[in-house]
């Protein structure tokens, strides 16, 4: 039912380090003494904070839970999915928070309304220690029956009976991941508000959990959480956008004994797999990236700053996407590393592509070459679209010129840039197109042939061999990337992968931004 992906993120290289005094702000309230002044800078520079614009930032005021949710979401990239439907009746699409609360609405506590209907959110109301306790535990991927012992918090602090009893097991694990801490007093204090400097801190402390956190090795290279939270958010917008959305069949099995969780859990790992197997490929053959590529993703990734309006709304764009810059950056290296392997051992006449010969023979047997006038049709415009058809097919019967009709007449804007016409095999047209053009003789024009695209007329062209030996390099480039492909997943099944046993347990929903 699953085919194994195989995704190249193809994305704007990004590689330039940039450095805390280029966009830090510093705030007039938290001097070098303050006891937060190093995470603040650091969420600072980041743009995940901000201050009132008179250049302060309040650390002593207490976070509400909007402005919590904000937080949340910049520090650990939560996608936003929205559709613009209010999910809660107390926030509405209009308010400034609204994104920020969908966003991380999976990891943030609701409270129900008068019918039991987890409804509301309360985003004028402080952020309290357990809300945030239990919000940093779901986001690492911990289920609530993870705590090494179930007790910790009833037995460590002396006011347990005023922490809410369903988030026991997640003040249990917080506590024990030292996530968050009691006071010296022996109390958690569950309900008391946390101030803006607090919440920086815990942030940062989880963010840096979920970095340090390893779930796998693949090819001796660590796998961190953060690196694969990003990655699993990725396939499962690839599956989304194919089409088949998870967020409601996490822990349904959907292939076999496999969930989609499970599913998940596989294709992103497999981008490891894949990135590991350009590594030994690259090494194998002494490709490395040079200065002057490293120079090209710099210059890439300056240009995308300036196109997002500066660095902070460049980070906010990855965000929102679910992505986090350290993983754009890694993904984007690999990219680089790709098109470098493509280019130094799989283009025609280089020592890992097929040779010249077989691919002109593959495209002699196999393949068709065409040009057609499209003229696009709906179903409120069929009738009038098909007349405009006829009598074009009638002026190519008359003998006129079919360049000179797809000058005047053709809607397909690829015919622009195929000017020899498309060269093609089975299976990469619409059904109806390639039959067609299969059907045809050369030099022969067919009828009208209807796709959901609208009315085609087609004509089959001469495929010789000196044609194809004269644009070897356009049509090799399929043959080229399956020899890539191939050498990639043969190489890939000698990459040793080691699981850690935090990974079998890891709780996809919070992370993925999806109700559990």
């Amino acid at each position: 039912m699953f085919k194994k992906l195989r995704i190249i993120l193809i994305a704007p290289a990004l590689l330039l380090i940039l450095t805390v005094s280029a966009f830090a702000s510093e705030f007039t309230d938290v001097p070098d003494s303050h006891w937060a002044k190093a995470e603040i800078s650091d969420f600072s520079l980041k743009g995940i904070i901000g201050g009132d614009g008179n250049g302060t930032f309040a650390p002593n005021e207490v976070v509400t839970r909007e402005q919590f949710a904000k937080m949340f979401t910049l520090t650990f990239n939560m996608p936003f999915r929205g559709n613009n439907q209010q999910s809660f009746n107390d926030v509405s699409v209009d308010r400034w928070s609204y994104k920020y609360i969908e966003a991380c609405k999976a990891v943030l506590n609701s409270y129900p309304d008068s019918s039991g209907a987890e409804s509301s959110f309360k985003p004028q109301d402080y952020a309290t220690r357990e809300d945030i306790a239990v919000s940093l535990v779901k986001i690492l991927g911990f289920s609530e029956n993870d705590a090494a012992d179930s007790d910790t918090a009833v037995k460590k602090f002396s006011d347990n009976k005023s922490i809410s009893q369903s988030l026991l097991p997640y003040i249990c694990i917080a506590t024990e991941n030292a996530l968050i801490k009691g006071y010296a007093n022996g109390t958690f204090a569950p309900q008391k508000g946390v101030t803006r400097a607090e919440a920086v801190v815990l942030l940062y402390r989880a963010k840096q959990a979920q970095i340090n956190t390893i779930i796998a090795t693949v090819g001796g290279v660590e796998i961190s959480l953060e690196e694969f939270s990003n990655a699993v958010k990725q396939s499962f917008d690839y599956f989304k956008s194919m089409d088949f959305d998870m967020s409601e069949m996490l822990f349904d099995k959907v292939d076999g004994d496999k969930t989609a969780s499970d599913i998940l859990k596989d294709e992103a790992m497999r981008s490891f797999t894949l990135f590991a197997a350009l590594d030994k490929v690259a090494n194998d053959n002494n490709i490395i990236l040079t200065d002057e590529d490293e120079k090209i993703i710099a210059d890439k990734r300056i240009k995308d700053i300036d196109s997002s309006g500066g660095y902070s709304e460049f980070l906010n764009n990855l965000r929102f996407t679910g992505v986090s810059e350290g993983y754009y950056n890694y993904v984007n290296r690999y990219s680089m590393l790709y098109t470098k392997i493509n280019e130094s051992l799989f283009k025609i006449g280089k020592p890992l592509a097929p040779s010249e010969e077989s691919v002109i023979s593959s495209i002699l047997n196999d393949y068709v070459r065409v040009k057609h006038i499209l003229i696009q049709a709906t179903e409120e415009n069929t009738n009038e679209k098909l007349k405009i058809a006829q009598d074009v097919l009638e002026r190519v019967k008359a003998g006129e010129n079919f360049d000179s009709l797809i000058d005047e007449f053709n809607e397909d804007p690829g015919m622009d840039t195929e000017t020899n016409g498309y060269v093609f095999t089975e299976g990469k047209m619409a059904k109806e197109f390639e039959d067609a053009s299969f059907a045809l003789e050369e030099n022969q024009t067919s009828e009208i042939v209807k796709t959901n695209y609208g009315f085609h007329i087609i004509n089959r062209l001469e495929l010789t061999k000196e044609f194809i030996e004269e644009n070897i390099e356009q049509y090799s480039e399929e043959f080229c990337q399956s020899a890539l492909q191939e050498k990639l997943q043969e190489t890939e099944q000698d990459i040793e992968v080691i699981y850690t046993e935090r990974f079998s347990r890891l709780n996809l929903a919070p992370i993925l931004g999806v109700k559990g």
